[in-house]
């Protein structure tokens, strides 16, 4: 799972100027993946997935309202 998150933050990188929004959010979830598999006891570690995972969610749909009322009316 590390490889696989390192070889993400290397792409990512690499393109980081082009990249799309969903390439960057598949990051953080490798990440929340990685993160979560440090801890030893497997319910915490399920609950860290599911707190991460409210956090994503709820995060992109905040940025996405934000840029919505930021946008010019037309």
């Amino acid at each position: 799972m590390v490889l696989v998150l390192i070889v993400l933050i290397a792409a990512n990188y690499y393109d980081r100027l082009l990249i799309d929004n969903h390439k960057k959010l598949l990051t953080y979830w490798v990440l929340a993946f990685v993160l979560a598999s440090l801890v030893p006891d497997e319910s915490s570690r399920d609950r860290v997935l599911s707190i991460n995972g409210r956090i994503l969610l709820g995060l992109c749909f905040l940025f996405a309202v934000i840029a919505k009322l930021m946008s010019p009316i037309t």
